[in-house]
């Protein structure tokens, strides 16, 4: 039908005469340019037919495409696409890792939170790092997460960047000062943090209060803190103090825009509990009304707790330790078979359930998990040359008092006698 409504460029147009479809990309007085298969033409814009886009009014002018496999195999893709964000793990078909249960528990264990934010308090070895990955990997496969910033200390930066290309296929930038700079004399009025999706940054250069402002300005999905023992929140007497790294994390954490906050710590038990407490704090605000109702749980759940290590370990420990754990439980009012795994794991996680506390951290140790090959420390002699004995007795000499008196005065022990450094003291 020839057109009854104004062309405009972006409009969909068939113009008969050529017999394609095509859209207009400007207009002239009484001619339009259109940009058809075959190429851009300039023709007469009464000679054009508008072609309605919307589905609906097409399926009421009765017309369809002829080429409905196309159709259809959209319908197949979204479909797909659908069952797998809803897939519960389908990050870990992503991985070039060898999984462990307790790592596919852990990433399941945050994935099952409305919001993905965890202490991960795995013990040295067990691959905190996976587990951060699988979070992560699941968390890009639902399209949940756009930005991710990971923060860690120096000297970790090149090992996490290579795990996550390795293990995981997902490419980092480490973003340190000189690529901000470089970064802001390309676009002087921009954010440079908004440049990069994927960040990895040292915990040292986000203290800084001038790069903590444009970093939680720059907006982050998720949050991923290693060694997050730093990012400390302590008591000295009746006043808060605040560690840089806190009051970063803290504010990233508050953002509007943060979807999940993962703090990875193998070290979590050594903190003193108002520490412990801020770190809850900042992965699951308002789980607790304050550090005194923290502490009082803290105080009430404590059987619990070795109850609970006594059924994990129960072909280790002692008749005795058994019996406490039987004990806890018929306080409990419950009764759970002790004599099998399953019994023992119900009783678990019925005692640790009434804990607010592992809702905020997952926590395993090798002990638990086993499969790893004990270690046994043996000396072995070794015959030193007469050269290698005489250096390992001067490197074994304890330092003179003439050295360390130049050291404390901050005098190079090389260029400086006993005679002067005896004089220095008669006179001071």
């Amino acid at each position: 039908m020839i057109a009854q409504e104004p062309i405009q460029p972006g409009l969909r147009v068939h113009y008969p005469s050529l017999g394609q479809d095509g859209v207009v990309i400007r207009l002239y007085t009484g001619m339009a340019t259109v940009r058809f298969p075959s190429g851009d033409k300039t023709v007469p814009i009464e000679a054009l037919e508008l072609r309605p886009t919307d589905p609906l009014e097409l399926m009421a002018l009765g017309k369809f495409s002829d080429q409905t496999e196309w159709f259809d195999i959209r319908l197949r893709a979204a479909r797909l696409q659908a069952a797998y964000r809803s897939d519960d793990l389908s990050g870990l078909v992503n991985s070039r890792v060898v999984l462990r249960p307790h790592q596919i528990f852990v990433a399941h264990r945050i994935l099952d939170k409305p919001r993905p934010s965890m202490i991960i308090a795995d013990e040295v070895g067990l691959g905190k790092t996976v587990e951060a990955g699988l979070v992560l990997k699941e968390l890009l496969a639902r399209q949940s997460v756009a930005r991710t910033l990971i923060i860690v200390p120096p000297n970790l930066l090149n090992q996490w960047q290579t795990e996550l290309r390795v293990k995981f296929n997902e490419l980092f930038e480490i973003v340190d000062a000189a690529l901000l700079r470089s970064t802001r004399q390309l676009s002087p009025d921009k954010n440079p943090w908004l440049r990069f999706s994927r960040a990895l940054t040292s915990s040292h250069f986000v203290r800084n209060e001038d790069v903590r402002t444009e970093l939680v300005d720059a907006g982050w999905d998720l949050v991923i803190v290693d060694e997050a023992h730093h990012v400390r929140r302590k008591l000295e007497g009746d006043s808060v103090e605040y560690t840089l790294l806190y009051r970063t994390v803290e504010a990233l954490k508050d953002s509007d825009t943060t979807f999940g906050v993962l703090l990875l710590t193998a070290t979590p038990m050594q903190l003193h509990h108002f520490e412990l407490f801020s770190l809850v704090e900042l992965v699951d605000p308002g789980l607790y009304q304050d550090h005194e109702d923290f502490e009082n749980e803290i105080l009430a759940t404590s059987d619990f707790k070795v109850a609970a290590r006594a059924l994990q370990r129960w072909n280790e420990v002692s008749p005795m330790d058994r019996r406490k754990a039987g004990v806890v439980l018929s306080h409990q009012g419950v009764h759970f078979d002790l004599d099998s795994a399953v019994g023992r794991e119900d009783a678990t996680d019925h005692l640790l359930s009434k804990s607010r506390l592992t809702q905020s951290i997952v926590r395993n140790r090798k002990r638990t998990v086993g499969g790893f090959t004990k270690r046994r420390a043996r000396r072995l002699p070794v015959d030193l040359s007469p050269n290698e004995r005489r250096i390992h007795a001067k490197a074994s000499r304890p330092p003179s008092v003439r050295k360390i008196a130049c050291l404390a005065l901050n005098w190079s022990p090389i260029s400086v006698s006993w005679q002067a450094v005896a004089a220095h003291f008669a006179t001071h």
